[in-house]
């Protein structure tokens, strides 16, 4: 079961996790949303509605996260409102994080460990000359990735998910109707 979902804003991606996932939340990525808006408008403008992002990103409590979600609608809307329309429908996926804990949502905001993941294998195909020579070869090294990325996860796990196991807990027997969850 996965509660949680973070990916770029992909065409059609968000259909396959809600066909596929239909009780997961599907989070679209914070990072890339501010990139595209800072690569859209002025210095001024992305600053201003930076500003807006930032509170809803900090904000403590859902409803303070809708509120300030609405207040940089709003000022995009001022400044291009066929873009503001377009991040309205994709409201729920943008505020995905906003039912988790504020000690979480920090790790739940971006696509950059997926990223980490893609730059490695990059590498590697540079490494071997620019491409994978076989299917096997790719599988090798993706299983380098993602093992090397399990083993530091293992050897360091992320302090706030320990932290809020229980409410963590809480929020997949809600999804998924589960009564227990083994460790």
């Amino acid at each position: 079961k996965v509660s949680i979902f973070v990916s770029d804003d992909f065409s059609g991606l968000t259909d396959v996790v809600n066909q596929f996932f239909p009780y997961s939340d599907h989070r679209l990525c914070w990072t890339h949303m501010k990139r595209n808006l800072r690569r859209k408008f002025s210095k001024r403008e992305y600053s201003l509605l930076n500003k807006h992002l930032t509170f809803v990103k900090e904000s403590l409590t859902k409803d303070e996260a809708l509120g300030h979600w609405e207040n940089f609608l709003k000022e995009l809307s001022n400044l291009n409102p066929s873009l503001s329309k377009q991040y309205e429908k994709k409201s729920e996926n943008y505020l995905a994080f906003i039912d988790y804990q504020q000690e979480i949502r920090k790790h739940i905001y971006t696509s950059n460990v997926v990223e980490s993941v893609n730059a490695g294998l990059e590498m590697m195909r540079l490494e071997l000359g620019g491409y994978f020579p076989s299917m096997r070869t790719l599988e090798i090294n993706l299983f380098i990735q993602l093992s090397n990325l399990n083993d530091k996860w293992m050897r360091k796990p992320v302090a706030a998910f320990r932290a809020n196991l229980y409410e963590m807990r809480q929020i997949l027997n809600v999804k998924f109707g589960l009564e227990k969850f083994l460790d």
